[in-house]
């Protein structure tokens, strides 16, 4: 259930914000490690360094595929094994 409510929540933040996944999980994890935000234990992850680093590249990457369109081919085709059944 825990894991259930977890996805809920990253795609109701980002379907709210308007922005697509990772940036309101990068804002999160910003705020966590800043110590603006306390995260529950099943969060904790979220307020460590690598997870930061990761979310922000993927951050860059997201954002650079609506400007780079070679770069949003890369990414649809990295994706595309995961979207088959």
């Amino acid at each position: 259930m825990e894991i259930l409510l977890s996805i809920l929540i990253g795609i109701s933040l980002s379907a709210t914000t308007g922005f697509r996944l990772f940036v309101p999980l990068l804002v999160l994890s910003g705020c966590s490690i800043a110590g603006w935000v306390e995260l529950s234990p099943a969060f904790a992850w979220l307020g460590t360094y690598p997870a930061f680093t990761a979310l922000a590249v993927a951050t860059v990457f997201e954002t650079g595929a609506y400007f780079i369109p070679y770069l949003d081919n890369l990414l649809d085709a990295a994706a595309t094994p995961v979207l088959v059944n």
